[in-house]
């Protein structure tokens, strides 16, 4: 059973893109580009989204707890129990901190070897927004702790359901409400927890092409790529 919110998200994109073909000589073309995004990062109109836990805020009440002796003898670092919950705020109304953009060259060039032979080759690289990341990344799928929450079903005992349709949620079993923002700091604490990365970055791929072709006769083209 979810106890849910209907979010109101925005996020914006820029992008701009120049381009130009340069004839170095008889024989050689060159085509150089240049393309520009920006997009910024997830918000909500009322700052209900979850933002990247602070990661150097301890939690008072978990200060001081020794490591276990069974995980002792595997780790023998420091144990640290930090990372305060943090929600989007209007200072930071982003879901994670704003970068500068991306830039993506764009080079080909062409090349004639004979009236019947020419060798040509690309090279370019390819951003993806943050929106087509993932259908789990999308604007309207991020975290929204405290605000979304969801009641399972109580598990059998000795195979009996502890749930009838009748009464699903008793009052020894009721549906867990949505708190929002009222247990700040401690918000999600003993649960899982997602969020984005404070510093999140652009997936990208690079692509590279090499092409030969030749003019076969019959007015046949071969051509040979490698990509």
């Amino acid at each position: 059973m979810p106890s849910l919110i209907t979010p109101i998200n925005s996020t914006r994109f820029f992008g701009a893109y120049i381009n130009d073909d340069w004839k170095i000589s008889r024989n050689l073309t060159l085509n150089l580009g240049l393309r520009y995004e920006y997009e910024q990062p997830y918000s909500e109109e009322q700052n209900r989204l979850t933002a990247p836990l602070d990661l150097t805020k301890p939690i008072p009440e978990l200060q001081g707890i020794q490591i276990p002796d069974a995980v002792k003898q595997y780790y023998s670092g420091q144990w640290i129990l930090n990372g305060a919950f943090q929600f989007t705020t209007s200072n930071h109304p982003g879901a994670w901190n704003t970068d500068s953009g991306t830039w993506s060259p764009r080079i080909g060039l062409a090349y004639r070897l004979s009236n019947a032979m020419s060798l040509r080759a690309g090279y370019g690289r390819y951003v993806t927004p943050w929106n087509m990341y993932s259908a789990a990344s999308d604007q309207f799928s991020p975290p929204y702790t405290g605000f979304a929450n969801y009641t399972d079903a109580p598990p059998t005992v000795q195979g009996v359901p502890q749930m009838r349709l009748s009464n699903p949620f008793t009052s020894a079993f009721p549906v867990v409400p949505s708190y929002g923002t009222s247990y700040g700091a401690y918000t999600g604490i003993g649960d899982s927890l997602s969020y984005f990365n404070a510093n999140r970055y652009h997936p990208y791929s690079n692509r590279l092409n090499v092409s030969l072709q030749r003019q076969l006769p019959q007015n046949i083209l071969l051509d040979v790529t490698y990509f």
